[in-house]
């Protein structure tokens, strides 16, 4: 298929840093191109990364932002802002509320180029409560409600602060993260012996968390209350994949059975051979690896908040708990450790709803639409 529509991408980072956020538009990319659509990023340039470069065939342009934390938005609105004139995009899509969607709406007004905003997570650390609580705070709203074609949200939380702020209906779409289906599948069971070993895991009943090691992730209460687990579930294990600024903390209240596994490369295989995924957060959008851990067939346990309420209902295709509740955490995952077949039958389900609603084919297919239909 012929190129027949660019998006221009932005974003306050990019890779080498690896979020939420970045990881879709690098999923999405082929199949969004495979629809028709190029996309180019424009981000921010930080110490020695390039100015430009091609990652996974998807053009990179980063942005100089120098000195305070006003002049960094206000010098990559501009220089976004002029890549944009000289690329003449048929779309901006801003994933963020700050200052990419600060550069989308300055696109529209000055360009005439149709523009979307998408927020990447809600709650009281999320987008649009930051935007609430910003300086000139209505000023914003009302610029960005204006210029602002179309805004997307990845939960129904997301949809419903969009709707407390006065965005109209008609401006709303509902378009979650998506999830790569065929790939993160559920392992035969005779090849899971094999991959243990080969990972280097001890004997037990492994609970898995992969993402970053942030304050809002809510490790620490996770860590802390491993050891109530472990006297009621002796062979259990937490492994925890990622790295962050919390990292040192951590290890610091780890205890017997907690294991920190650093980054990796492939985090399928430890998804495919665990036996629960834990997501502790005290906020999120929608967790690209709570998607994951469902699409390879895991039993869940998430905090209530976010998209994980869209995704799981609780006791079928998973658990919702309460933030910051340690016995509730400890209890459910020794009542999902306890009982082995009811949890391989909820993972099972699991995995039934998202390659029912949360592929990247879907998700890059209403992208497509909402795009055609601006034009």
């Amino acid at each position: 298929m012929g190129r027949s529509l660019s998006v221009a991408m932005l974003i306050q980072e990019y890779y080498p840093h690896v979020g939420g956020a970045e990881q879709q538009i690098a999923k999405l990319a082929p199949r969004l191109q495979a629809l028709g659509i190029d996309l180019t990023v424009i981000t921010r340039r930080y110490g020695n990364l390039k100015s430009f470069e091609e990652i996974g065939d998807v053009p990179v342009y980063r942005v100089f932002v120098p000195g305070s934390r006003s002049l960094r938005s206000i010098s990559y609105s501009l220089n976004a802002l002029a890549l944009i004139r000289l690329m003449q995009p048929n779309i901006v899509h801003a994933h963020g509320l700050q200052s990419p969607a600060t550069t989308a709406a300055l696109a529209k007004r000055l360009f005439h180029v149709p523009s979307v905003a998408k927020s990447l997570r809600g709650g009281s650390l999320g987008d649009v409560s930051r935007i609430k609580s910003s300086r000139l705070s209505q000023r914003r709203i009302r610029f960005l409600s204006k210029h602002i074609d179309n805004f997307i949200s990845i939960s129904n939380e997301i949809d419903c602060e969009f709707e407390d702020i006065g965005i109209p209906q008609i401006k709303r779409y509902f378009i979650p993260n998506g999830v790569d289906i065929d790939r993160f599948t559920p392992l035969p069971t005779n090849q899971r012996i094999e991959v243990v070993r080969d990972l280097g895991l001890e004997d037990g009943l492994h609970a898995v968390f992969a993402g970053r090691f942030v304050p809002e992730k809510n490790l620490d209460l996770l860590v802390r209350a491993w050891s109530d687990v472990r006297k009621r579930i002796p062979q259990a294990k937490l492994l925890l994949i990622g790295s962050g600024e919390e990292e040192n903390k951590l290890k610091s209240l780890a205890g017997n059975g907690v294991e920190f596994v650093g980054r990796v490369d492939n985090v399928l295989t430890y998804l495919q051979v665990a036996d629960l995924f834990l997501l502790p957060s005290s906020a999120e959008g929608l967790s690209n690896a709570l998607l994951e851990a469902m699409s390879v067939g895991l039993p869940i346990i998430s905090t209530n908040v976010g998209g994980a309420a869209d995704l799981i209902t609780n006791g079928e295709n998973g658990w919702l708990i309460q933030p910051d509740s340690s016995k509730e955490l400890v209890d459910s995952v020794v009542s999902v450790f306890s009982d082995q077949q009811n949890s391989r039958n909820v993972g099972l389900k699991a995995r039934m709803t998202v390659t029912q609603s949360y592929s990247l084919d879907l998700v890059a297919d209403q992208l497509s639409k909402l795009y055609h239909g601006l034009l």
